[in-house]
């Protein structure tokens, strides 16, 4: 591992009966609001909208090297609502080479566990982000089930 990435002075300590993973927190790193050309017939209060919830893994060379981003998109007829949130994250034992099959495994094995407190985090800075603008977009409150973007994910698009 990289040297400032063991300084005690930012590398955070695992205490006893904690759990391997360690969230450092959540970022917004985009939020896009836009309205969309409607049918001159649509009914805002009848028109369905179609939710998104997608975590990906990441690497960066940076540390922490490890975060899962969560992306909420939701669409109807009259409007567009997306957010992607980052949560940084340190392993108790990180490998010193982490490829996509690690990030793969590591999303599998916490990406529905982090899914809940993402998704909040997610739909409440998207529903700040809509208050006041005049579009109809319900932002819903429970979290929905998490559709989890590994990297064979990719593979069977380009197949």
């Amino acid at each position: 591992m990289a040297d400032h990435f063991t300084e005690a002075s930012w590398y955070p300590e695992f205490k006893p009966g904690w759990p391997d993973i360690l969230p450092l927190g959540l970022i917004v790193g985009r939020l896009q609001i836009q309205q969309r050309d409607a049918a001159p017939d649509v009914d805002p209060s009848e028109d369905e909208t179609e939710l998104d919830w997608v975590m990906h893994a990441a690497i960066t060379s940076e540390s922490p090297r490890l975060a899962f981003l969560g992306e909420l998109t939701l669409r109807n007829a009259l409007a567009f609502a997306g957010i992607v949130v980052i949560l940084p994250i340190v392993l108790r034992e990180e490998p010193e080479t982490v490829d996509d099959e690690y990030t793969d495994d590591l999303l599998r094995q916490y990406g529905e566990w982090a899914s809940s407190f993402m998704y909040d985090y997610a739909a409440s800075n998207l529903r700040a982000g809509l208050a006041g603008n005049g579009l109809i977009v319900e932002v819903p409150f429970g979290t929905p089930q998490v559709s989890l973007h590994t990297s064979d994910v990719d593979d069977d698009v380009t197949d």
